[in-house]
């Protein structure tokens, strides 16, 4: 099926193959069970491939919770892998190759930084749309914006520069906390949150989003690698022990 994407709802985007996707991948996670209990390993390679990818694409879309349910995806994928590793007759140069996929979608993750300064577009053009007095009224369109600041008292002109400035802060903020362990990380977005909630709702749900963003990023980083590193093991090709995305420690 194609889909058109109505981009000039800005925040209000709706994506209608969110849901045939992850029916998708659903799919491609039983289908790499049923070959790999047929012991097909070159065609349950062939689905945690296809799986993964459609996970990556699903994550790059520019709103957050697109993001995160992109990485939902991947989970899932990944849950199916482990079962696979834990094969005992997997042969090495199919487990090699598995090694090979998890590499690929570690270098291709796309990064907590990278998503948010991707929904800070789409938010500024939602926001010069409400300035201009655009009139869709769906939820998170320019009218709903604008009638929802309006009621609250805000100049629209301050509020698209103050939220564009909190994108900012939220951007710069995931990008030099990436390295560090989660704990120091989470409070540093702790900073960004003001006490109690902010007058502007728009910036309440992204500075909500902050932590669990980098929270499910770390997740699947650290599957990825204990995977990638136990396919590598059973194909004969051990490597050093992957380093926690959490804290920094080897694994």
């Amino acid at each position: 099926a194609v889909y058109e994407i109505e981009w000039h709802k800005g925040l209000s985007l709706e994506l209608p193959w969110i849901r045939p996707a992850r029916t998708a991948v659903t799919l491609f996670v039983l289908s790499a069970r049923r070959r790999r209990e047929s012991r097909d390993w070159d065609g349950a390679l062939e689905d945690a491939a296809a799986g993964l990818q459609l996970a990556r694409d699903t994550a790059r879309v520019p709103l957050l919770i697109y993001f995160l349910v992109g990485n939902s995806m991947t989970l899932t994928m990944l849950d199916e892998l482990r079962t696979t590793l834990q094969e005992a007759d997997l042969p090495s140069d199919a487990a090699a190759r598995l090694a090979e996929v998890l590499a690929r979608a570690e270098e291709n993750l796309p990064s907590p930084a990278d998503a948010v300064e991707s929904e800070r577009a789409l938010a500024n053009e939602t926001m010069r749309d409400a300035v201009r007095g655009g009139r869709l009224s769906d939820i998170g369109g320019p009218e709903a914006i604008r009638a929802m600041l309006w009621r609250q008292g805000f100049s629209l002109r301050i509020a698209a520069a103050d939220l564009d400035e909190r994108y900012e802060q939220v951007v710069n903020a995931l990008r030099e906390n990436q390295a560090r362990p989660f704990a120091e990380a989470a409070s540093e977005y702790d900073l960004l949150t003001p006490e109690g909630r902010s007058d502007n709702p728009l910036e309440d749900l992204l500075l909500v989003s902050v932590a669990n963003v980098d929270r499910s990023s770390r997740e699947i980083l650290a599957k990825l690698r204990l995977l990638r590193a136990g396919f590598a093991e059973r194909a004969g090709r051990g490597i050093p022990p992957p380093a926690d995305p959490f804290d920094g420690k080897p694994m």
